[in-house]
């Protein structure tokens, strides 16, 4: 074998490259390489059109529920308290991320077509039948649990074939995705706004079913031509993952997240009533406001995850989703609220986007085979926050009054913790999975005690050497020739240097989406990604003579 890579002139195995001692094929013939990661083509950004309906049908159905939350305060169920009626988008909302704890795995083994009719069935006949709701059960089941339901398996599997189609390009793919959310966030509520005084709520709210039947009808005809890769049976939960102290401190994080960030995008048309006195119509519009501009924060900040990343993005916007919790309290006016909520629909984007990008990378699924099932522990582990948030907030405001300091406060006070918490966690031992886990950050390549040659620089990108530099020189020890700070290397900053590793990584086939036995591995091709430090291309072999033939 290794004599006709010779003679074809082809790249040798890694684990030639790297002296790994796992075994090789004994049968004489090549394993079957999975397909490579397309980047780009027509199938890949087919996948992002079907992933952008998928999101208009779950997300976007789901942001629009500010309005439907005014209308039955007002119209449909006024004897109702907030608190109560916020239950059916609340539900709604857990359910979507909920879901996917049974669909990610259920993905993984090759289900993806039932899934993803399963689903966009559910989503057009509750809402179908929220159309027929006069009651309160009525609409909490029909809006609630079966529209939720009808999201949450079909978008799993979505964010999955996005996912497997694009490496370096993943984030910018699923930000393009996520704009179907606030397409549909804007174009419901204001046909709802628009339709409803003129031919009433039940034909409002099918226009808005017929629109979501095309799209599932779209993304249907679109998923369904990828059959699915099917392995072999397993648990539909990926038990290691809880003693991963990476993946549940992120996860956890997120919950803390998803307890504030529905509080808003549900009162907003309420607090504009009730608090700003905006005339009704301005009310309902305030949603689409809202969600409109969480466009800016669902495609702006991935262009910069050459220089930022994800995760420093992430960071950033929940420190600034903490302050506009509490800006929100000095938002008294017309004007001022309506900057206020532009700016917080821009942070929103970010919200939803980022964690799907980065539990992708190899620190918090070592193995690509389970990413749906990590993608749907994830969301399903943050999900208790999204279900108590809304009912919680809804408690603390009276509107008689036009009181929501409390919910305010409640709002403003979880992001805090993240910030608080995430960052300890970055720079602590539980991000270096190296220890833990078998799968290498770089290629993939397997061994049960990692050494420099094969988990290249020692770590998996957030581990021990987040805070140093690229030369091992103590816990904690940055270098002071480096022209970065601390949080300038936690944030991925990048410079000439690194840059130059990172093409040699992928030319060294060292950063390929397959390991040495032609396993498939999460390693993103952008090592800009939660990835490289300078100096951790210096043990690869050859990287001496290309930094000197190229003056690096």
């Amino acid at each position: 074998m290794s004599e006709k890579s010779e003679v074809d002139g082809a790249q040798p195995p890694l684990n030639t490259i790297l002296g790994d001692n796992s075994p090789s094929n004994n049968e004489g013939t090549e394993p079957n390489l999975p397909k490579k990661r397309l980047n780009g083509g027509l199938d890949a950004w087919l996948s992002v059109l079907a992933g952008f309906c998928v999101f208009v049908n779950s997300w976007g159905l789901l942001t629009t529920y500010g309005s439907f939350q005014e209308y039955y305060q007002t119209v449909l169920l006024p004897e109702e308290t907030p608190s109560t009626i916020s239950w059916v988008g609340s539900i709604q909302a857990t359910l979507i991320p909920m879901v996917g704890l049974a669909t990610g795995p259920l993905v993984d083994v090759g289900y993806l077509r039932p899934l993803i009719i399963s689903g966009s069935f559910l989503t057009v006949f509750g809402m179908m039948m929220t159309s027929l709701a006069t009651s309160y059960y009525q609409v909490l089941l029909a809006q609630g649990f079966c529209v939720g339901m009808g999201g949450g398996i079909a978008y799993i599997p979505a964010l999955v074939v996005i996912s497997t189609n694009f490496t370096i390009k993943r984030p910018i793919a699923i930000g393009c995705a996520s704009i179907g959310s606030s397409v549909g966030a804007v174009i419901f509520p204001v046909m709802f706004r628009q339709l409803q005084p003129k031919i009433g709520f039940p034909w409002a709210v099918r226009c808005i079913g017929f629109i979501s039947l095309f799209l599932a009808i779209v993304a249907c005809i679109i998923l369904c031509r990828h059959p699915g890769q099917k392995t072999h049976a397993r648990s539909l939960i990926d038990w290691k993952a809880f003693r991963d102290l990476s993946f549940m401190m992120f996860s956890l994080s997120l919950t803390c997240v998803m307890l504030a960030y529905y509080v808003p995008i549900f009162y907003v048309a309420s607090y504009a009533r009730a608090a700003v006195h905006t005339t009704t119509s301005l009310s309902f519009y305030m949603v689409a406001i809202v969600n409109g501009s969480s466009v800016i924060g669902r495609v702006v900040p991935y262009l910069l995850v050459a220089y930022i990343k994800p995760i420093g993005i992430l960071l950033f916007a929940v420190a600034a989703s903490a302050i506009a919790m509490f800006t929100w309290i000095a938002a008294t006016g017309t004007g001022g609220f309506i900057v206020w909520s532009c700016y917080w629909g821009a942070l929103s984007g970010v919200l939803v986007t980022a964690p799907t990008s980065i539990v992708a990378h190899p620190v918090f699924c070592p193995d690509s085979t389970f990413l749906g099932t990590r993608l749907g522990m994830m969301w399903g582990i943050s999900s208790f926050g999204a279900l108590a948030g809304t009912p919680i907030a809804g408690a603390l405001v009276n509107l008689d009054t036009a009181d929501f300091l409390r919910a305010q406060v409640f709002a403003g006070s979880a992001p805090i913790i993240v910030n608080i918490k995430m960052p300890q966690e970055a720079a602590s031992k539980g991000g270096n999975s190296s220890r833990n886990q078998q799968t290498s950050s770089v290629a993939g390549g397997t061994s049960a005690q990692p050494t420099p040659a094969n988990n290249v620089g020692g770590g998996s990108g957030m581990g021990d050497k987040l805070w140093n530099s690229g030369d091992d020189q103590g816990p904690g020890h940055a270098d002071a020739t480096d022209a970065r700070s601390t949080m300038g290397r936690f944030l991925g900053l990048n410079d000439q240097k690194s840059r130059a590793q990172n093409k040699y990584l992928q030319r060294a086939g060292l950063a390929g989406d397959t390991n040495d036995r032609g396993e498939p591995t999460c390693a993103s091709e952008d090592h800009s990604f939660m990835g490289r430090q300078p100096g951790e291309a210096d043990t690869l072999p050859g990287w001496h003579t290309i930094r000197d033939k190229t003056g690096l």
